[in-house]
């Protein structure tokens, strides 16, 4: 038998989870497989950041290791970005993008750590705004306005002087 399975009712869906040196990517679609066929266990998954590509195997409702250093990415390992999840299923393109901000969220919880509840609103709270504007914009694949308002994050962290 053929191994083929589709993903039904537009359903493309899936988490990531961050651990210290890799993502999960855990998919939660909905796929179906027909009588004729056996279920499918893995499906190319695409992921696109900028004009980078790379493509990788995921399981079927299954969770996918991906290490940091395996995104594409112009600046090294581990790097932040706006990335475009990519699958093509029995002929249908669905696309998801997600913000990965692994060194903005390592940065920005030490600023929590640091000041005092008093200063929050003047210190925490613009690089907290521009940290939801990123992702509300990546959440629908607005990259050009994500990336703007990560360009934002980044100058105010490093003005903060808080690197991890």
């Amino acid at each position: 038998m053929k191994k083929c399975s589709c993903i039904i009712n537009n359903n493309f869906d899936f988490r990531i989870e961050y651990k210290d040196k890799y993502l999960l990517f855990v998919d939660k679609s909905t796929w179906d497989t027909s009588e004729f066929n056996s279920p499918l266990e893995e499906f190319d998954l695409k992921i696109i950041n900028g004009s980078l590509t790379k493509t990788i195997k995921a399981r079927v409702n299954g969770a996918t290791r991906i290490n940091y250093c395996d995104l594409p990415s112009n600046n090294g390992c581990g790097n932040d970005g706006i990335y475009k999840f990519h699958v093509n299923s029995c002929g249908d393109d669905f696309y998801i993008c997600e913000a990965i901000l692994i060194n903005i969220n390592c940065a920005y919880t030490k600023l929590l750590l640091k000041y005092p509840i008093e200063e929050y609103k003047e210190k925490i709270w613009p690089i907290f705004r521009e940290i939801e504007f990123i992702k509300a914009n990546a959440s629908i694949c607005n990259t050009t306005q994500a990336t703007k308002h990560y360009e934002i994050v980044k100058t105010m962290l490093e003005h903060i002087n808080c690197k991890c």
